[in-house]
């Protein structure tokens, strides 16, 4: 999961139940491409972030690592897609590589999310976050 330091710079913390970025955000990073062998580890992660804590608004998947995503991983990202979004939180991507975006694409991801789901980076994200929820006190 990525927080924001003291100095302003991302730094990467431990996936802990209800952890936030911020109140209502989780910006959450997958370290590595996503694939059949470790599309569980996504659904393990998005459940303990969401489940517990504080009640979640946006969930942004920062995908900086992840360089390739086969079918049975985009089957699994398209069951979070539709999980969140039947609790009323908002998914995004940022940082996503552009073979990625392309696999996004052909998976039917992106159609499903909108275009409006994309930011080029986790500050992006966020900035599109306070814009949306004025109301975090951030």
């Amino acid at each position: 999961m990525l927080v924001k330091s003291q100095a302003d710079h991302w730094q990467q913390n431990p996936v802990l139940p209800g952890s936030r970025t911020e109140p209502g955000l989780v910006v959450y990073r997958f370290g590595s491409s996503l694939y059949y062998a470790n599309a569980s580890r996504l659904i393990d992660d998005v459940t303990a972030l969401s489940a517990q804590g504080d009640p979640l608004r946006w969930m942004i998947l920062d995908g900086a690592a992840i360089g390739d995503v086969d079918y049975t991983a985009a089957a699994v990202l398209a069951r979070v897609v539709t999980h969140l979004r039947s609790r009323d939180i908002r998914f995004g991507l940022s940082t996503v590589l552009g073979p990625v975006r392309e696999q996004l694409d052909r998976y039917g991801i992106s159609a499903t999310l909108g275009p409006d789901a994309y930011y080029d980076t986790p500050g992006e994200a966020l900035e599109a976050f306070h814009t949306a929820e004025p109301d975090t006190g951030a």
